[in-house]
């Protein structure tokens, strides 16, 4: 069982620091350096570019089309997905929503992801920074799997980049291969299943990642399964109750 009150103490030690204001601008320049960086990349065998489609339509700034909306580089919290759309789903009729917000709004991910984030962090999707660790379009259809070897690349050059750019609080790793590249980049041990993952948020001593099964569909049948009604809020509550904590303790 995940021992809460363990966690609680490091995590307030970060919020007791003083940092000197950020350069906003800045901090946005080097957003968008990253994106142009990934716009020029060699794009891996078996992937696509964003600007590919539609006359390059879904093309945006920064690493992923998803941070137009929650772009902000002072963000708490930032969130991570896998990877943004796969090449059989962009390969249809163009969609305004994703053209425009980098992402679909009626899509259960995203409608999942914004009222976990409303009921538990009282966060809208703005006020967080959020972002595709993979930053390409894969083969195939959207639940494809990426190899290892091209999410640990991704978490070196864009990744864990972003990250230190927004320098968050809280990273919520949206899915297992999402935990474990950031894992695996701070040489920590791979776990096995979602369910570890929950278990087992860890601190790289300036901000703690934490795994969140993903907010799909089959991401909550998964995690709700056996019996498990509600889990996943439960999950979200667990974690948010740590975040608050922390600043509970600098009023003490």
């Amino acid at each position: 069982m995940l021992n809460l009150r363990s966690l609680i103490k490091p995590i307030s030690t970060f919020y007791k620091k003083i940092y000197m204001p950020s350069d906003l601008n800045e901090k946005h320049q080097k957003l968008v350096a990253l994106g142009t960086k990934r716009s020029n990349a060699k794009v891996p065998l078996d992937c696509h570019p964003i600007g590919k489609y539609q006359a390059g339509a879904y093309e945006s700034v920064y690493v992923s089309p998803y941070t137009k909306s929650a772009k902000n580089v002072d963000a708490e919290v930032a969130l991570v997905l896998q990877d943004w759309d796969s090449d059989k789903a962009l390969s249809g009729p163009l969609d305004c929503d994703a053209q425009i917000l980098g992402y679909t709004s009626t899509a259960p991910t995203n409608v999942n992801l914004i009222a976990l984030l409303r009921r538990h962090l009282d966060l809208s999707l703005a006020e967080t920074f959020a972002t595709n660790l993979f930053p390409f379009i894969k083969d195939g259809a959207r639940n494809n799997d990426i190899p290892a070897r091209l999410m640990r690349d991704a978490t070196e050059e864009f990744g864990m980049p972003q990250i230190q750019v927004i320098r968050p609080k809280l990273v919520i790793c949206l899915g297992i291969s999402v935990f474990n590249s950031f894992r695996r980049f701070h040489h920590k041990k791979l776990v096995g299943s979602v369910d570890k993952g929950i278990e087992s948020p860890f601190s790289d001593g300036q901000r703690w990642y934490w795994c969140q099964s993903h907010p799909g569909q089959l991401g909550f049948i998964n995690r709700e399964s056996r019996g498990r009604h509600g889990q996943v809020a439960a999950d979200w509550e667990t974690m948010a109750a740590c975040y608050r904590e922390s600043f509970k303790s600098l009023a003490q």
